[in-house]
């Protein structure tokens, strides 16, 4: 079975808004521009990839973490579009699992979220059937 990419890439800076406006406003203070630039940082190194199969997550400056979540293990996505992101087009996804180290996986300032949010579910009832299809095959 092949793996089909749904989506691959990281957050916009866009779900940073608030801290960049802070940070240019407070640049002669060092805290706020030390924190904008970090959450600008954390932004950039944060990587998802949604397959047919899979999501695998990727976060961290200096140390990474990488998380995968089988689709057989989502049980619910939700997608939620604050009004500062559907000015830019953007959403974020909410994903549920019943997997131990990863319960909630949130992919956050994503261009056409809708539509993710759609195929993702496709391929979560695809891979349900599948599962269910191999535990009927072992009766």
């Amino acid at each position: 079975m092949n793996k089909k990419i749904i989506y691959e890439g990281s957050p916009s800076q866009v779900v940073n808004l608030g801290s960049i406006l802070l940070g240019i406003i407070f640049c002669w203070l060092f805290v706020p521009l030390v924190m904008m630039i970090a959450r600008i940082l954390k932004t950039r190194c944060t990587r998802t990839t949604i397959s047919s199969t899979e999501i695998i997550s990727e976060r961290g400056v200096f140390s990474k973490t990488t998380d995968e979540v089988l689709l057989a293990r989502v049980t619910d996505v939700r997608l939620s579009q604050p009004f500062w992101l559907r000015v830019f087009g953007m959403s974020n996804l909410y994903v549920t699992t019943t997997d131990v180290t990863t319960n909630l996986l949130s992919i956050r300032g994503v261009k056409n979220g809708k539509q993710i949010w759609c195929e993702l579910r496709e391929a979560v009832a695809e891979q349900r059937r599948n599962v269910h299809e191999q535990e009927i095959r072992q009766i």
